[in-house]
């Protein structure tokens, strides 16, 4: 399995990160949008099953999903999904959180649950397939977090999600910040990160602008910042993924 290295010498494995945030960036717009997520959507021809034996939940709600990834190209892994929707005949579901990551399904009123295909565009090359059903009404309200999560008090719309591979654990924590510019939610989320006895890491998960890493004893955070539209004080989306290696942590509480 792929890992990535990051400077505090911890490995994680690269699809379970990408997982995480793709999971925290479309259960967050989902309920943005009044909607939920899921799927009875087929696997992807000639995918690969990337093995998951831990557990997912969104805000403390059991997430039924299967991970895969193909070397096709996100916008082919697209169409391929919005076929099926049709061919169900189910009025679809469809939104592009930006030019890497994309969700389609629909709600499947009888069961209660929106049934969803998330793909993510790989930093090398290929995408990753997220598909997960659930029902919706959890992510509906305004999610707690653990009190070492840096998020400023002026967040609302706070979705989680969450689990574990085994090897540790993760959790996404994903807010908006309204009435603000991209360089103001940054540095109200370091203020609070420093408050709470986080670390600038010097090398990120990515190079890529708007993401940030942090530390905490044995906690890895990875910060991405994604505005909603392109008015320049448009409402921010923050998502963190935070993994926690196991083993008993020695970090102190500021």
């Amino acid at each position: 399995m792929a890992c990535e290295t990051h400077s505090t010498g911890k490995l994680l494995p690269a699809w379970l990160g990408a997982t995480a945030l793709a999971l925290s960036l479309a259960t967050a717009a989902v309920a943005a949008s009044g909607e939920a997520s899921g799927s009875r959507l087929p696997p992807y021809p000639g995918a690969s099953s990337q093995q998951f034996t831990g557990t997912l939940q969104a805000n403390q709600v059991p997430l039924d999903a299967v991970v895969l990834s193909t070397p096709d190209d996100m916008e082919k892994v697209l169409t391929f999904y919005r076929k099926q929707v049709k061919n169900l005949k189910e009025k679809m579901v469809e939104k592009h959180l930006n030019s890497s990551l994309a969700y389609v399904g629909y709600y499947d009123e009888p069961a209660g649950l929106m049934r969803l295909a998330t793909v993510m565009k790989l930093a090398d090359s290929g995408t990753l397939i997220i598909l997960s059903a659930m029902d919706p009404r959890p992510l509906l309200v305004q999610a707690a977090v653990p009190d070492y999560v840096p998020r400023p008090a002026t967040a609302r719309d706070t979705v989680t999600t969450g689990g574990n591979d085994g090897t540790g654990s993760y959790l996404t924590v994903s807010y908006l910040l309204e009435d603000v510019t991209p360089t103001r939610a940054r540095q109200l989320v370091l203020q609070e990160a420093a408050r709470l006895g986080w670390k600038v890491e010097q090398r990120g998960i990515s190079p890529r602008e708007g993401l940030l890493t942090l530390s905490r004893g044995q906690r890895v955070c990875t910060v991405q910042f994604v505005k909603m539209d392109t008015n320049q004080r448009s409402p921010i989306r923050v998502s963190l993924v935070i993994f926690e290696t196991k083993g008993k942590s020695k970090e102190k509480t500021p």
